[in-house]
């Protein structure tokens, strides 16, 4: 009986696998098989195996790539969409997943970029998904710059509390962020047993849906005999044997040209008839249409060179600029950090004086009140020599009450006095504070206009830089071509 096609009876030649893997996808296997703990190096190996196939072009980092040990995440390969490994070096033997996209569809961020994120983690930890954000918060400020905003959320999704286990759900979750842009599997388990599904990649037993065949369940049937052009051949420098182009048809479902050449046969026959399509008509030199257009474009490609070092100039210019716009920030949040110390000091001197004003306010009130409690109660005085009347009497107790409460009078008016120039002075200080804010606020709108030139023109340096390059190597395969024919 023929094996069906990716079973584990396949030839090698056949499943497309490598030699020089071999010993990796053993390792591999064994630790499946186990569920150890998945090392850096097969993480790496598994993930890149496993999601080849991705449609969105996630690019895929390397556990190193994301280390949490280091400081900074400064990588710059590092795309704006990319699904990266998470070694958890403070929980030994944890993995997690991220996925990562710069967000340009939102409305309510227009003007700025924003950055987001989902971190799937196995057994939820809010230690290590905060590790997690704090590493890209760095990167998206050198990438994005400092206006750029970062939304990390935790991705909900299948959990297990074996660290062993992390491993394998986190390159499950890859899978999903690579095919959904999200976990899809919300339940407590995968759709598919994860080691199962893993070990079958590793052994070429599974393919992407687009790249199955049509039918894996029957035999494979014998190979029908091709021409000698056929798309089977041998690679260059081994014999291994590389199936034929239409055993795979890809993502877009179609024939090689060769094959559709063998499958087209005239009426009776029953080989493939030998002839060859030229694609690219040749043009004669002698032409002279041909050599009017060979120097219009050499003309044309010689006028268009780009201007490399004056946009680079440019660049360094506005650069400059910047540096002077955010030193001129820093120097503005500085003077408003110290009127604001300045305000709320004095707001401290305000709230002193308001209080021993109250204070004095109240005891003489309350003297007041218990000087006209005993003369509203004196009594009766029976007739004296030396005093015509009682009222005598009570004028002489009430001009001794107010000597006596004269000095905390005085040292009222002094206390209002002192509280209103308090007030004022805070008044004055807040005035100043609105101002050094307003300051500070415009300097830093100047600072992102020109981090936000600053990297327009960085672009424009690139391109002019990658332009002239195609340009220089244009003229050098020219200057070839023209060498050779001269020696011809």
């Amino acid at each position: 009986m023929v094996p069906s096609y990716g079973s584990p009876r396949t030839p090698r030649s056949q499943t497309g696998s490598h030699p020089q893997n071999d010993l990796q996808i053993k390792r591999c296997i064994a630790q499946l098989d186990k569920k150890e703990h998945i090392t850096a190096m097969n993480m790496d190996f598994i993930m890149k195996k496993y999601l080849k196939d991705i449609p969105w072009g996630q690019r895929i980092l390397c556990p190193a790539d994301f280390n949490l040990s280091h400081p900074n995440f400064n990588i710059s390969h590092a795309s704006n969409n990319f699904i990266a490994p998470v070694h958890h070096f403070k929980n030994k033997n944890h993995w997690s997943v991220v996925y990562v996209s710069l967000d340009t569809e939102s409305s309510e961020h227009r003007g700025r970029p924003v950055v987001k994120a989902q971190h799937y983690d196995s057994t939820p930890d809010k230690g290590r998904h905060q590790d997690v954000e704090i590493k890209l918060k760095t990167w998206v400020k050198d990438h994005h710059g400092e206006d750029a905003e970062l939304i990390c959320s935790q991705a909900e999704g299948p959990e297990d509390n074996n660290p062993n286990m992390s491993g394998i759900h986190a390159l499950m979750g890859a899978r999903e962020f690579g095919f959904c842009r999200m976990i899809r599997s919300r339940t407590a388990m995968w759709e598919e047993e994860p080691v199962k599904r893993l070990k079958d990649v590793l052994q070429g037993l599974l393919r992407s849906p687009s790249r199955q065949p049509a039918d894996t369940t029957q035999a494979a049937p014998t190979p029908p005999p091709t021409a000698p052009n056929s798309s089977r051949r041998k690679s260059r420098g081994s014999n291994a044997f590389v199936p034929p182009l239409y055993e795979d048809p890809g993502i877009f479902g179609s024939l090689s040209p060769e094959r559709d050449q063998e499958q087209t046969l005239p009426p009776g026959s029953s080989t493939p008839v030998p002839f060859r399509i030229n694609k690219s008509p040749a043009v004669e030199s002698q032409d002279n249409l041909a050599f009017d257009i060979n120097s219009e474009f050499e003309a044309k490609d010689q006028e268009r060179r780009y201007p490399v070092e004056a946009i680079s100039q440019q660049r360094q210019k506005v650069v400059a600029q910047l540096d002077e716009k955010r030193n001129a920030a820093k120097r503005e949040k500085e003077e408003w950090g110290k009127c604001v110390e300045e305000y709320e000091k004095r707001a401290k001197t305000l709230a002193a004086d308001e209080l021993t004003y109250k204070t004095i306010h109240e005891k003489i009130e309350a003297d007041k009140k218990a000087g006209d409690y005993i003369l509203a109660n004196f009594p009766d005085i029976p007739p004296m020599h030396s005093v015509s009347d009682d009222s005598e009497i009570i004028n002489d107790v009430t001009a001794l009450l107010e000597k006596k409460l004269s000095p905390l009078k005085d040292n009222l008016d002094k206390q209002a006095t002192k509280k209103r120039q308090s007030t004022e002075l805070l008044e004055s200080a807040g005035e100043v504070c609105a101002k050094r804010q307003k300051q500070y606020d415009e300097a830093q709108e100047k600072e992102k206009t020109l981090a936000k030139e600053v990297r327009e023109w960085s672009m424009r340096e690139k391109i002019a830089a990658l332009e002239e390059s195609h340009r220089r190597e244009r003229q050098a395969l020219r200057e070839k071509y023209e060498t050779e024919m001269k020696l011809d």
